[in-house]
């Protein structure tokens, strides 16, 4: 039985075929392996990602996170862990209260920071063509 447009899979929308036999036919410099993936500390990091980070120097805590990948939640959840030590925290807007420099963190000290060993470090991330057919379906299809 044909199951309703609302509870199929990412991959069982309309079009979604041509989609993923491109992504598959793609260069290998374009699709992840484990030969492409490489520690922290060989990653130059981006200016761009400054901003992505969530610091929790209390818990020695850096958090990466990306947009269609409970963005959202996260800073939400990271800002009501850090509600006991900072009163702005209770401000309604989530995002950007726990940036590296709203907690004082230069560029240095973050990269210092992901190098340390004392520090955990979290990133969640989901596979790169449903967080892509996801991402089109919610922001380029109508409706």
């Amino acid at each position: 039985s044909e199951r309703s447009p609302a509870l199929r899979k990412p991959l069982e929308q309309p079009g979604s075929a041509r989609l993923k036999q491109h992504m598959e036919s793609a260069p290998p410099a374009y699709r992840s392996s484990p030969s492409r993936t490489r520690s922290v500390l060989e990653v130059k990091l981006g200016n761009d990602l400054f901003d992505r980070f969530i610091v929790i120097p209390e818990h020695k805590l850096l958090f990466c996170y990306m947009e269609k990948v409970a963005a959202r939640s996260f800073n939400m959840l990271f800002k009501n862990v850090r509600k006991r030590y900072d009163r702005i925290q209770f401000s309604s807007n989530p995002w950007w209260q726990n940036t590296p420099e709203k907690r004082g963190f230069s560029y240095g000290m973050l990269k210092e920071a992901l190098a340390n060993s004392t520090w955990h470090k979290a990133l969640f991330y989901r596979e790169p063509l449903e967080r892509f057919l996801s991402g089109y379906i919610s922001k380029c299809q109508p409706g």
